[in-house]
């Protein structure tokens, strides 16, 4: 394995693991933040589901895409040979959860917000939605600087996933054409020793 892939998989690796942190952490204010808004005021209806669904998603699917590019890591540092067409599921999977990751954060942070529907005023809506800024967790996602961060890293991530895999598909690729090319070599060697081919001339 080349340096520049060893480099790019841990790069993979490391933006994964900030991908899973910024989930958590903006999962935890959420959640926090639905607490804190039903303690004040306890009937009203907090419609956060979509953040922290997508939030939920986005640390499942980074540590999941962190733990198999670390599993393949391990596997090309230690020169372990796996099935052609497991170490391909093993790099492209996470490129496609990883891109359906920030596409769903991206779109969620821009469009939605923290409703309460029909269940209190205008008044009481305007109440909590001063709460809301006065806790440091705004109603609107895109006015939120760790959901932002989160988006932006998210899509940091996918891009070195995706150079990742084609590092990763380039050098197995190569593998295959060298074990196939030795292959055909030791074939013509043996056929050239069992003195078929001289007999011949």
């Amino acid at each position: 394995m080349s340096r520049l892939t060893a480099l790019v998989l841990i790069s993979t690796i490391t933006f994964n693991i900030a991908t899973f942190a910024l989930g958590a952490a903006t999962l935890a204010e959420y959640l926090n933040q639905r607490s804190y808004l039903l303690g004040l005021v306890p009937k009203a209806n907090i419609h956060d589901n979509a953040y922290i669904g997508a939030a939920s998603y986005s640390i499942c699917s980074s540590f999941l895409s962190a733990l198999i590019f670390l599993i393949v890591l391990i596997i090309q540092v230690l020169r372990r040979t796996i099935a052609y067409r497991v170490l391909i599921v093993c790099s492209v999977v996470p490129s496609l959860i990883g891109f359906a990751t920030a596409i769903a954060l991206t779109i969620i942070t821009a469009t939605k917000v923290v409703s309460f529907g029909d269940s209190v005023g205008p008044r009481v809506t305007t109440y909590l939605d001063e709460a809301a800024d006065s806790d440091g967790v705004p109603l609107e996602y895109r006015k939120d600087a760790v959901s932002i961060a989160a988006v932006v890293i998210a899509w940091v991530g996918w891009a070195f996933t995706v150079v990742g895999c084609a590092l990763l598909l380039k050098s197995w690729r190569k593998k295959l054409v060298k074990q196939t090319s030795l292959g055909s070599q030791g074939e013509k060697a043996a056929w050239s020793e069992d003195g078929s081919e001289h007999g011949r001339a």
